[in-house]
């Protein structure tokens, strides 16, 4: 079989598998959770992440094909690498500032993380509590202009209305 039958194969397999589920989990979604669109990027990203690598292992399985369609190959690797370099930025780039505070009160280990919208911790973005590594208390996002978005309510890990 032809590598670019293989490739070929693994971009429409991954795409079709991708839609389906993505249909699926839209259909049992709540409003505004977007599952549809989110399951299609990570299906677009694992794509074309798999196209990068069948195409990178020729080297080293298929060199003589690698060879044979040298400019291809190099054009699907830059076109792959221009695609994923802002994807892997931004998932290795913390999207927020955060400060965490750790200790101990009445034998029960706590964190307090407070979040702020740049490096100069002017602007808090949220402050979030954990009791013994589960969610607990009071979570609080804040606009920009520092007005209060949302408030929920953890105890022991799990939200209560």
């Amino acid at each position: 079989m032809s590598y670019w039958k293989v490739i070929l194969i693994w971009f429409c397999s991954v795409l079709g598998i991708g839609v389906v589920l993505a249909v699926l989990r839209e259909s049992n979604s709540h409003g505004g959770e977007q599952k549809l669109l989110t399951t299609l990027v990570y299906t677009y990203i694992i794509d074309t992440a798999g196209v990068l690598l069948l195409v990178l292992a020729s080297i080293f399985t298929r060199f003589q094909w690698f060879k044979r369609y040298i400019v291809a190959n190099i054009l699907i690797i830059v076109l792959c690498l221009v695609q994923l370099y802002p994807i892997m930025k931004y998932w290795t780039t913390p999207s927020y500032a955060s400060i965490s505070e750790s200790f101990t009160l009445n034998n029960n280990s706590w964190e307090i993380t407070t979040e702020y919208y740049d490096n100069s911790h002017e602007r808090i973005r949220s402050v979030s509590f954990f009791k013994n590594t589960l969610k607990d208390s009071v979570w609080t996002t804040f606009s920009k202009t520092g007005e209060i978005i949302s408030k929920t309510m953890y105890k022991n890990g799990k939200e209560v209305r």
